[in-house]
């Protein structure tokens, strides 16, 4: 899929919620420096944690960066399922379930 296409995905959810303000997420996974961790490994840990905020069911990217001076990943997200409910407890949940 180009660029296009996965915004489209993420905008067909969206509009399924014309209530909610904040429809989309963005979490920053951050590890050592000294961790080298490959493509395969990042995917793996990006599916776990989404899974455990909720998220298992929801389209998401991730986006790996070689920007800073630690290994990381961003994972964004829609907060619009396709009922057009909202995950709206995502926060708490990242809080009770934080990485092993």
């Amino acid at each position: 899929m180009n660029f296009y296409q996965k915004l489209a995905g993420f905008e067909n959810l969206n509009i399924l919620n014309d209530r909610a303000i904040t429809k989309t997420i963005h979490v920053s996974l951050n590890f050592d420096p000294r961790e080298k961790l490959s493509k395969e490994v990042l995917s793996t840990i990006a599916a776990e944690y989404m899974s455990r905020i909720g998220f298992a069911k929801q389209p998401y990217l991730v986006y790996q960066h070689l920007d800073a001076g630690h290994p990381h990943i961003h994972i964004v997200s829609t907060t619009i399922q396709e009922d057009g409910k909202r995950i709206s407890k995502w926060c708490k949940l990242r809080l009770k379930y934080p990485p092993k």
